[in-house]
C-alpha cells in the first residue's frame, strides 16, 4: 500500500503542488480586477441556491493559504519521502539556497517594517521549498511539459484579455498588459513562455510536424506580445538567449577541439562586449526607444546609494522594507525626480532588504545555477538541455531592469529554485554507486 501510494499518487500530487505553486507564485501580479467581480458573482449565484447569504471572495487569503499549503506540505514531504535530502551533497550544494533563505527570514529582526518583511517571506520560503520538492520528485521531462501546458494556458489568457477586455489589458500608453497589472510582468510571463516553446522547436527534427506547428505558433504569439507588451528588459534579454544559441551550436559541433586558451579568449571577448555595451548605451538605448539612464533608474539608483551605504551589511529588511519606511522615500523620490514603488533593480533591491550579505549569496546562487546549467548542457550535448541556462540568463538580465529576486514577484525565483533542483538531482543520481552485478550461477 505505501510503495503504491509512492509510486503512483506521490507524482500526481507533485504536479497539482506545481500548479499551486505556480499560482501562488503569479497571483500577485495577476490583474483581478476584471475576474474578481465575475468571481463574486458565480459564488453568489451559488450560494443563493442554497439559501446562504451573499459574501466576497477573499483573493488574498487564498493566495496566502496556497503558499502556507505549500510550503507546509513541502517541507513534510521532503523529510518524509525524499532521499535526496539525505545525501552530505544536497547540504553541500544547497548552502547559498538555504543561507539566502535563513537571512532573509530572520531580518524581520532587524527590519524597519517587520510585518511586511514576514508576509513576504512567506511566497520566498513557500517557492523555495516547493521548487526543491519539485525538482527533487518530478522527473524534468514532467516538469517541462507542466510548465509547457500552463505557458499554453498563459499566451491564450493574455490574447483573450487583450480581444475580449483592451480596456483593461491595454495601458494608456499602448502597452499589452493582458492578464497582469502591468506590462513589465507581462512580459517576464511571456519570455518565459516563449523560451519553452523555442526549445521545442529546436528539437523540430525529433518532432510529429503537428507539434512543430504548435510550438511555432505560440512561440510566434508569445514573442509578439513580449513587444507589445514594450518591456525592454524583457526583449532584451529574450533577444540575449537567441543569441546564446549560436555559439551553443558551435560548441555541439567543434567544442571537442576547444583547448583552455579558446576558453581564456572566449571569456575575454565577452568581457570586452559587455564593456562596449555599456560605454555605447547612448547609442543603442535610443535606437530601442530608451534613453541612457533607463527611463531615470539611474537617477534612482544614485538617490539610493546614501541609504545603502548606511546600512550596508544586514540592509533594511527582506521585503521592499525600505520602500515602506516614510521619510527616507520621500528623500530618495525628491533625489530622483519621480516616485518609485521600489528599486527596480533586482541586485540593488537585495542590498537594500538583506544588504552585502544577501546581496553576496545570491550572486553565489546565480554563480551556481549559471555553473550547473552549462555543465548540464555539456554533458548532454544537445540545444534542449540549455533551456535552465535559458531561464537563468533572462532572469539575470531582466534583473537590471526589475526586481525577480522574490521579494515582490516570486515567479523568477520558483524558476532558479526549480532549475537548481532539477540540476542538483541529476548530479546527485550521478553519484550514486552502479548497482553491483549479480554473481554467475
Amino acid at each position: 500500500m505505501i510503495n503504491f501510494t509512492l509510486s503512483y499518487l506521490l507524482p500526481l500530487f507533485c504536479i497539482v503542488l506545481l500548479v499551486i505553486t505556480f499560482y501562488f507564485s503569479t497571483a500577485k501580479i495577476l490583474l483581478w480586477d476584471i475576474v474578481r467581480p465575475l468571481i463574486n458573482v458565480n459564488v453568489h449565484r451559488i450560494l443563493s441556491l442554497i439559501g446562504l447569504s451573499q459574501v466576497q471572495v477573499d483573493i488574498t487569503a487564498y493566495i496566502v493559504g496556497a503558499a502556507r499549503f505549500v510550503m507546509y506540505a513541502s517541507a513534510l514531504l521532503l523529510l518524509l519521502t525524499n532521499k535526496y535530502i539525505r545525501h552530505g551533497g544536497f547540504w553541500l550544494a544547497c548552502f547559498p539556497l538555504a543561507a539566502i533563505l535563513i537571512i532573509s527570514g530572520i531580518s524581520r529582526f532587524w527590519s524597519i517594517t517587520p510585518a511586511y518583511t514576514i508576509s513576504r517571506f512567506l511566497y520566498l520560503i513557500a517557492a523555495g521549498l516547493g521548487g526543491v520538492f519539485i525538482g527533487f520528485e518530478l522527473n524534468k521531462n514532467k516538469i517541462i511539459w507542466v510548465l509547457e501546458a500552463i505557458a499554453v494556458l498563459m499566451v491564450l489568457g493574455n490574447l483573450f484579455m487583450v480581444i475580449k477586455h483592451p480596456s483593461f489589458a491595454i495601458m494608456s500608453g499602448g502597452e499589452w498588459r493582458g492578464l497582469f497589472i502591468w506590462k513589465d510582468y507581462a512580459g517576464e510571463v511571456m519570455a518565459i513562455a516563449s523560451m519553452m516553446f523555442l526549445f521545442r522547436l529546436v528539437n523540430f527534427k525529433n518532432e510529429p510536424w503537428i507539434i512543430r506547428i504548435y510550438s511555432l505558433v505560440f512561440y510566434a504569439l508569445s514573442v509578439f506580445m513580449i513587444f507589445k507588451s514594450q518591456s525592454i528588459t524583457e526583449v532584451i534579454s529574450l533577444f540575449t538567449v537567441h543569441i546564446i544559441l549560436i555559439p551553443a551550436i558551435l560548441y555541439l559541433k567543434w567544442g571537442r577541439l576547444l583547448k583552455p586558451i579558446h576558453w581564456w579568449f572566449i571569456g575575454e571577448a565577452g568581457l570586452v562586449i559587455l564593456l562596449i555595451v555599456w560605454f555605447s548605451r547612448d547609442a543603442w538605448s535610443g535606437f530601442i526607444g530608451r534613453n541612457s539612464s533607463f527611463t531615470a533608474r539611474l537617477h534612482l539608483w544614485e538617490a539610493l546609494i546614501p541609504f545603502i551605504q548606511q546600512k550596508l551589511l544586514l540592509g533594511y529588511g527582506f521585503g521592499e522594507a525600505f520602500w515602506k519606511s516614510g521619510g527616507d522615500v520621500a528623500k530618495v523620490w525628491a533625489a530622483a525626480g519621480w516616485m518609485a514603488p521600489f528599486a527596480h533593480n533586482g541586485y540593488i533591491e537585495a542590498l537594500l532588504g538583506t544588504g552585502i550579505v544577501g546581496l553576496g549569496l545570491f550572486l553565489v546562487f546565480f554563480i551556481q545555477i549559471a555553473y550547473l546549467s552549462l555543465r548540464y548542457f555539456s554533458r548532454k550535448h544537445n540545444l534542449s538541455a540549455l533551456i535552465f541556462f535559458a531561464w537563468f540568463i533572462e532572469i539575470a538580465i531582466s534583473n537590471f531592469g526589475n526586481n525577480r529576486l522574490g521579494s515582490h514577484d516570486p515567479f523568477a525565483w520558483l524558476l532558479l529554485v526549480l532549475a537548481f533542483s532539477i540540476l542538483m538531482r541529476d548530479v546527485l543520481d550521478r553519484q550514486q554507486p552502479a548497482p553491483a552485478a549479480s554473481p554467475q550461477t
